[in-house]
This record gives structure tokens, sequence and C-alpha cells, in this order.
């Protein structure tokens, strides 16, 4: 697929070789939390699997959020995102599970937080990033909406 001018493929690529590796990374940290905490390996796939996430629900939110810059009608808010990470960080301190990308994300919200983020989507993580980053990631198609 055509995704622009000369490289734009290869750095496609990279990105996506980046998602590919780094979610592995933290599916390694979330699998060994939930099989150390008690859950059955497949059962926890097939619930995994079943939510959000594993209906490609997240990537979704690019086009629909990220794109647009609309925040303000959240499905779930960062603070409560905030929570449901803490809540994991909390179990794997308890745990003795190693969690670094975990303890980088909860970071990641914080900030967020501290940014007065918490009301907004929580796709609005993307905001930090792309300040640290001196970039926005719209779209005309997306401004439009």
């Amino acid at each position: 697929q055509y995704v622009g001018a000369t490289g734009a493929g290869a750095v496609a690529k990279i990105v996506h070789n980046m998602l590919v590796f780094t979610s592995f990374a933290i599916f390694a940290e979330a699998f060994t939390l939930g099989v150390k905490a008690g859950a059955d390996p497949e059962k926890l796939y097939t619930a995994v699997r079943n939510g959000a996430y594993g209906q490609n629900m997240m990537l979704a939110l690019l086009p629909a959020r990220v794109f647009t810059g609309h925040f303000d009608h959240p499905s779930a808010t960062l603070a409560i995102g905030h929570k449901d990470i803490q809540l994991a960080a909390e179990l794997a301190r308890e745990l003795n599970v190693p969690a670094k990308v975990l303890g980088n994300v909860e970071q990641n919200l914080i900030e967020a937080l501290a940014r007065g983020l918490a009301d907004q989507d929580f796709s609005a993580m993307f905001t930090v990033q792309e300040e640290r980053a001196g970039v926005k990631i719209r779209t005309l198609e997306g401004l439009r909406k």
C-alpha cells in the first residue's frame, strides 16, 4: 500500500514493527501478572481476546479521536485509566512481577493528569507525547468532523 513519498514505506514498516515488539513486551508483563495472580492462561487469553483490546478497538481510536483531536466526549476518562493502571501496578508490586512498561505508562498517565486531562477521553494521552515530540497527529479529514 502506498503510504507517501520516498522512504515513507520504510517508516511505516519501522512503526509497525515497533508496535509489534512493544506490544509483545506489555503482553509479557500483563500475562505473567495475570497468571501469577492466579488466572488460567487460556481463560485470560479468551477474556482479553473478547475485550476492547482484543477486538482492535484501540486502533480504531486513531481516526475517531486522535486524528480529529476530539477528546471531550470520553468513552473512558484518563482518570479511570489511571485508576486501572494504578491497580495493575500495585498488583505487580505485591506479586513481585517486574513491570517496566507498565511503570512507564503509569508515569505517562500521571503526567497527563497533572496537565489537567483527567476528564478527557483516555486517548488524550496522545497529546502529551505529541507535545514532547513537537508534532500533532491530525488529518484534514479528521479536522472536518
